[in-house]
């Protein structure tokens, strides 16, 4: 019953600060995101080159999770991959908002597949579907036919409450036939949070040729986060790979370092990549607020600095790190009213080199309250999310960038 208790009480808190977050992203936005067309420093200069709209149908969401772009290099073209929680379905986007393809995948029967949790399109019959509730793992043709299925390892029942799969907020990613699943197990559904620092792992590692599957990579700043109490939410990391040096990359939000791994799980550099708009440290939270107080936990993510999604864009050997600032004037209790919720935050992008030198850092316009990030073969492409009531178009900033 404690377990049962624990877990509902869980999921609800869980319900709650995800509406706020969709709610907090669906805010008006700047028509554009940078600050001006044209962004100039000493070292990097931003142009908006192109406004892109992609029309989509009933059943794709116009704000998708899980996207990502898709090289079809035979046909020369750039794909958005997109998916569809509800009609469990993938559907693919050329960039001048034209469906090129729409894979369903059942849930139930000799070709189901349950529901789609995270995917990776890598090409014609080529469609790796995750299913956190069967532990499965399932590669899909282009009309939705089961070609293979992987069986991940099951939780170990003294360890863990239910399912350990926390967050799939990075993509998945396939490097020498090895799929990597970030951010596995999750620390939500870890029974002793308290150790979870010294025992929980980062991913879990697919072998596609043999189906052997292992965890990897602890946690590398487990002395730093383990004498500060920061929520459970803000330790959890995100992950982006660097296919020209074979390496995985991970971020936190509360740590200014970013930490470099080789495909087989070995640290192989610390880097910082802090934004110099931050304090030297960044603030704590009580660790139980956010089972205690979800509203408190949510104003505390909306006031402070954070950092959030780290991206590598191949094209030109470059990293983005994007920072959430803290709200100016500072959100209280009395200020949330969640018909009208509008906190005055602001963003800014880290831009460094391949080695993580620090090129420059380049503020967001007021207000902007991010969408959807893909690295394209032009440029940076940014979700606009102004035209929040059209449910049938998703609308993209495609930007420029060079040093």
């Amino acid at each position: 019953m404690k377990y049962y208790n624990y877990c509902k009480n869980k999921l609800y808190i869980c319900n709650i600060i995800g509406f706020l977050l969709l709610l907090y992203s669906c805010q008006k936005k700047s028509d554009n995101v940078f600050e001006s067309n044209s962004t100039e420093s000493s070292n990097i200069k931003i142009n908006l080159i192109q406004n892109i709209k992609i029309k989509v149908d009933e059943a794709t969401s116009n704000i998708p999770y899980s996207s990502h772009i898709f090289s079809d290099d035979l046909n020369k073209k750039e794909l958005v991959c997109t998916l569809n929680s509800l009609t469990n379905s993938v559907q693919l986007y050329s960039l001048d908002g034209k469906k090129q393809l729409e894979i369903i995948c059942e849930k139930e029967g000799p070709n189901g597949v349950g529901e789609i949790a995270s995917f990776l399109y890598c090409g014609i019959d080529s469609l790796y579907v995750l299913n956190t509730s069967s532990y499965r793992m399932y590669r899909v043709s282009n009309k939705g036919t089961i070609l293979n299925t992987y069986i991940l390892p099951p939780p170990d029942n003294n360890k863990y409450y239910s399912s350990p799969f926390y967050q799939l907020g990075s993509s998945l990613s396939i490097h020498n036939n090895k799929l990597f699943i970030p951010s596995l197990p999750g620390i939500f559904y870890y029974k002793d949070q308290k150790n979870y620092l010294s025992s929980g792992m980062l991913s879990i590692v697919l072998d596609l040729k043999s189906g052997l599957t292992t965890y990897q990579i602890p946690f590398p700043n487990k002395e730093l986060l383990e004498n500060s109490v920061y929520s459970p939410r803000l330790i959890s990391p995100f992950c982006i790979d660097n296919i020209d040096n074979n390496e995985r990359i991970y971020s936190f939000n509360a740590d200014h370092a970013v930490y470099s791994y080789t495909s087989d799980g070995k640290l192989s550099s610390t880097n910082l990549m802090k934004s110099k708009f931050t304090p030297k440290k960044l603030k704590e939270l009580p660790y139980w607020t956010w089972v205690n107080d979800p509203i408190q936990e949510f104003l505390h993510f909306i006031n402070n600095t954070f950092y959030e999604e780290l991206y590598y864009d191949p094209y030109r050997k470059l990293y983005y790190r994007l920072v959430k600032h803290g709200a100016s004037p500072e959100m209280k209790n009395r200020d949330f009213n969640i018909n009208e919720f509008s906190p005055n935050v602001r963003y800014s992008i880290i831009i460094s080199d391949k080695g993580f030198n620090i090129l420059d850092e380049i503020n967001l316009a007021n207000n902007y309250l991010k969408g959807l990030l893909l690295i394209s073969r032009k440029g940076i492409m940014i979700q606009n999310l102004s035209n929040k009531y059209d449910e049938d178009h998703m609308y993209f900033d495609l930007y420029e960038i060079s040093i």
